[in-house]
């Protein structure tokens, strides 16, 4: 080595070591390396022995176009060197074994004379950080490629206090090293075996167990609801409250009715005593006095049950009663429920796509929107047929459970939402991480 190779070594080292980042080191790489040693170009590729070879920097290029065909021709090519037994040595690469189209496209994008210069580290058990390839019109001496292997241990070290290698990296080096790939393999068909417990996650919501329907008991229209959404209620208490007016009228017209005919029947038995022909009218007289009397009786219950009360104690479930107030109803139609606060049950709706197979008495987990973290247990009391479409306008099985300890349901209340997992039968492991995707493959082939 002559004085001027020994400075233009040491200029490059000393480059190297000034460099702030992975661009600047990349282009001392690339460019100042032709002061110690002539080339026509430069390519620096990033990657270890596991992973695909990149181009990173090019020599007199500030950037790298990945869409330019030189770029694709040196991947491919330094890709397929990397696999061969000398990949981790520098040696002159010999394009004679090549196939056709890339001895063509070298005669393109590169000059004939190329050197294969791999960065390794020693200390890391040779670790490869990269490669630099150098091309160029002239053969390489024995003396050059000596001093670019100095050149590339300070090369490794830089480029590796940089670019620190991913753990992904690191496992799959170690991966392939090694005779892990037949135990994990080994292991994993073993694990897809192991039993466990199918589940699914539906929402949930605590509701009244066997309410009362409080039904409209005739035609007409609500005039007001009395009582608010949750309200405690006693027996006989005033709930709704009907359109009257008109039940009103027609119970003042039967009245009026009546007395008429009443006041008709008695005159006409007081006429009998002087003319005997009055005394065949108070028959029929008496007869209209009955229908009269009936129909008063009849006004007046229905005007009564415009009023509608409470049957017994409990609490209203009702959404807005604002919603109420002078709509149509008829007889039968439901305007609330009155439910006992202690009686209450689980509505979970599995929708289609996540139901399981589940019976009478199946476990079933509670967790509530306001209590995450404690579970509340329940079992499976029955389930639906046949799905019903759901507010969210999801398709959904409607299952109802009832809760196993009267500790845990006496902290409820109806209304109440959460989210319930569902356990069924014991499966493979395989299937139940694979039980959805083979579904949609099914769905999608068509089987």
């Amino acid at each position: 080595m002559d004085t001027q190779q020994l400075s233009a070594l040491l200029q490059i080292e000393h480059s190297v070591r000034r460099s702030e980042t992975l661009a600047e080191l990349l282009f001392v790489v690339t460019n100042e390396t032709r002061n110690l040693v002539p080339y026509d170009q430069a390519v620096f590729l990033f990657g270890n022995d596991v992973e695909s070879l990149k181009v990173t920097a090019v020599s007199d290029h500030p950037t790298v176009d990945r869409t330019s065909p030189f770029i694709a021709f040196i991947e491919r090519i330094a890709n397929r060197e990397s696999k061969l037994a000398t990949a981790n040595k520098t040696h002159p690469v010999d394009p004679a074994d090549w196939p056709q189209t890339d001895q063509k496209d070298l005669s393109e994008f590169s000059p004939r004379h190329m050197l294969w210069l791999p960065f390794m580290l020693p200390a890391n058990n040779h670790q490869r950080v990269g490669v630099l390839w150098l091309a160029r019109s002239q053969p390489w001496t024995e003396h050059e490629i000596s001093l670019l292997n100095h050149l590339a241990g300070t090369f490794a070290h830089g480029i590796h206090a940089f670019a620190k290698q991913a753990i992904w990296s690191k496992f799959l080096r170690w991966f392939s090293s090694s005779k892990a790939p037949r135990y994990i393999l080994i292991l994993l068909i073993l694990l897809m075996f192991l039993p466990v417990r199918i589940s699914a996650i539906a929402p949930a919501e605590v509701v009244a167990k066997d309410p009362t329907v409080i039904a409209s008991p005739l035609n007409g229209a609500v005039k007001k609801i009395e009582v608010l959404p949750g309200q405690q209620v006693k027996s006989g208490d005033v709930l709704v409250r009907l359109e009257d007016t008109e039940l009103l009228s027609t119970t003042e017209v039967a009245e009026q009715d009546l007395l008429r005919t009443k006041a008709e029947l008695h005159t006409t038995q007081q006429g009998g005593f002087s003319d005997i022909r009055q005394n065949a009218k108070v028959s029929e007289l008496t007869a209209q006095v009955a229908v009269k009397e009936a129909e008063l009786n009849f006004s007046q219950k229905k005007l009564e049950k415009s009023v509608m009360t409470a049957p017994k104690a409990g609490v209203v479930i009702l959404k807005d009663p604002k919603d109420w107030e002078g709509k149509p109803v008829v007889v039968g139609e439901r305007i609330l429920l009155l439910a006992d606060p202690a009686e209450i049950e689980l509505k979970i709706m599995v929708p289609v796509k996540d139901a399981i197979a589940l019976d009478e008495g199946e476990e079933v987990k509670l967790f509530l929107d306001t209590n995450p973290i404690n579970a509340i247990s329940a079992k499976i009391k029955y389930a639906a047929y046949e799905p019903e479409r759901t507010p969210d306008n999801v398709m959904a099985y409607k299952l109802i459970a009832s809760f196993v300890t009267a500790h845990e349901s006496a902290q409820l209340r109806i209304g109440m939402r959460g989210t319930a997992k569902l356990y069924g039968e014991s499966v493979s492991l395989f299937y139940y991480l694979f039980r959805r995707p083979i579904t949609a493959t099914r769905q999608w082939l068509g089987w």
